[in-house]
């Protein structure tokens, strides 16, 4: 409908005839010129604008209190039609075409209530804690991303780049919900559920005991621990023509739909709003800031790191008699940041970040570096739509809250990381 009420607003906003999406025998002009949020939205612009933020929650539609097939139903059928309007295939726009829908884009908040939070790791490995902290982890081994106790365990593995010395990405992720064992891989992209691979077909849904629910569309696998916890795992490969040297990735997400109120272990922090204590070993030790590099990895990450006899991974990995899970903890030699890339790499991949839209710190690094690494500017378009963190830790400058920091609660009412003491959203924060 606002598709159409916006070509009521004049010529400017008629359709043109120079995209992908046009077909020759079509005497209709069925093209937008561009997309940008910086002005006067298109009509595919703001029918793409209104589906994304419907789904994140930004614009709340109650996507966030439906049941969960419902809401994984209505989640799908807006992601589907926004991208079949963005699809670099056949998109509707001639220039500026924004970045397809998914999960990292556009997480589903719960129920607005106080309660709630969400991080992830995504790219080489870029960490956002439940409470908002940004900082990298570049190691290689299995890893803890995050745990509330036996029935909910998130691990990661994390493998070193074949083209770029001291950086890792995700190469699989397994976990346990209640007694259920999920776990997903790259190179081929398999899910593997109780140490048996199954085949999942795009856009269905597999029920599991302890309540436990397996959804996938196109390369996003959503793990759903009834209404307490979701992990969204995508693959990151040829879709988006991102490789390097023949490998793929993973971007991983996990949201509570409750308070962790300082409970949870992990990458991904305690949960408990005060960003300022996430850098702490698995037995709760805080590490006291400027954390240096030599701390972050020889300490907080060794902590972290996986035993065999810990593992989920399962059956993909074994080594020797009995079965035993291969679990190598490398650390990198040194720090491998922005200012590592030579200056032109440097400037054209950050060209490629800024064009995307991608201008606020830390993120227009981070986007800098991935595409610079994996030597594709469509990596950008990964950034497009990610809200900025509330602070950043670098190993020896310590915590710095961003300079733009709200101190209030996020727009699903749900609490967030500590800035002077009130809390701010974490998931959705916005400068």
């Amino acid at each position: 409908m606002m598709h159409e009420r916006r070509h009521g607003d004049g010529a400017a906003f008629n359709h043109v005839r120079c995209c992908k999406g046009q077909k020759a025998e079509d005497n209709a002009n069925v093209c937008d010129q561009t997309y940008s949020e910086s002005v006067n939205l298109s009509p595919y612009g703001i029918q793409y604008w209104l589906e994304k933020n419907w789904i994140s929650g930004f614009i709340n539609a109650g996507v966030g209190c439906m049941a969960p097939t419902a809401r994984t139903d209505a989640i799908q059928s807006m992601r589907s039609d926004a991208n079949l309007h963005v699809n670099p295939a056949n998109s509707n726009f001639c220039d500026n075409t924004p970045s397809l829908l998914t999960f990292i884009n556009n997480p589903p908040g719960g129920c607005t209530t106080c309660a709630g939070v969400d991080g992830s790791s995504t790219g080489e490995p870029h960490i956002t804690t439940l409470d908002g902290l940004y900082y990298d982890f570049q190691a290689a081994g299995d890893f803890l991303l995050t745990m509330s106790g036996p029935s909910f365990i998130v691990q990661t593995r994390q493998q070193w780049t074949p083209n770029t010395p001291n950086v890792a990405f995700n190469k699989a992720v397994a976990m346990r919900m209640g007694k259920t064992r999920v776990a997903v891989f790259v190179d081929p992209t398999r899910l593997v559920v109780d140490g048996r691979q199954i085949a999942l077909a795009d856009g269905k849904a597999l029920t599991l005991p302890d309540n436990v629910e397996i959804s996938r569309f196109g390369k996003v696998y959503t793990i759903r621990h009834g209404s307490a916890e979701t992990v969204s795992v995508e693959a990151v490969d040829g879709d988006e023509s991102i490789t390097f040297l023949g490998g793929h990735f993973l971007d991983v997400s996990v949201s509570l739909n409750y308070a962790a109120n300082g409970t949870m272990r992990g990458l991904l922090g305690n949960g408990n709003g005060d960003v300022h204590d996430d850098i702490a070993t698995r037995d709760g030790q805080v590490l006291a800031q400027p954390v240096s590099f030599e701390e972050l990895y020889h300490r907080f990450g060794a902590s972290m790191s996986i035993t065999p006899e810990e593992s989920l991974f399962g059956e993909d990995h074994q080594t020797g008699p009995g079965g035993v899970v291969k679990n190598a903890f490398e650390v990198p030699n040194k720090p491998f940041t922005v200012k590592n890339l030579a200056l032109k790499e440097s400037r054209l991949a950050r060209a490629a970040c800024v064009r995307a839209g991608v201008t606020a710190d830390p993120l227009l690094d981070a986007c800098t570096l991935d595409v610079a690494v994996l030597r594709r500017p469509q990596v950008a378009k990964l950034y497009t739509g990610i809200a900025a963190p509330a602070a950043v830790m670098e190993p020896g400058a310590g915590i710095r809250m961003m300079p733009g920091a709200k101190c209030e609660t996020s727009y699903t009412g749900r609490s967030g990381p500590y800035c002077a003491g009130k809390p701010v959203t974490a998931s959705r924060y916005r400068q």
